[in-house]
């Protein structure tokens, strides 16, 4: 599932991430039965018809998928747009470090400025 990580992994367990790893994401009715909202993967969808973004990816917040996930990289720069279920991020003090530190990896991972 979304934000697990093996044993080993380098850079230690992860709470918050958005990936298709594991994946119920590819059967829709099971997503919905287990966090009670539809999650549709959007790149293929036209502009138009699309509600979460071109590639909206599951943001997973501890034990739940609390929204969604855009990121892209624009003029050497990582952009982010997230969506929440709940119309806000979690409450939780904890939450924004974390996505700050999700978006730092990711930026370090493609070797981008913020």
């Amino acid at each position: 599932m979304v934000g697990f990580r093996r044993r080993n992994d380098p850079f230690g367990p992860r709470k918050l991430q958005p990936g298709l790893e594991g994946c119920p994401l590819w059967d829709r009715d099971r997503f919905d039965l287990l966090w009670g909202w539809p999650y549709r993967f959007e790149a293929y969808t036209p502009a138009p018809k699309r509600k979460l973004g071109y590639y909206a990816m599951p943001l997973l917040w501890r034990d739940r998928v609390v929204g969604w996930a855009n990121l892209s990289v624009e003029k050497g720069r990582l952009k982010s747009e997230f969506g929440y279920v709940e119309s806000r991020a979690p409450y939780d003090r904890a939450f924004k470090r974390e996505l700050e530190a999700e978006l730092d990896r990711m930026r370090s991972f493609l070797s981008i400025g913020s």
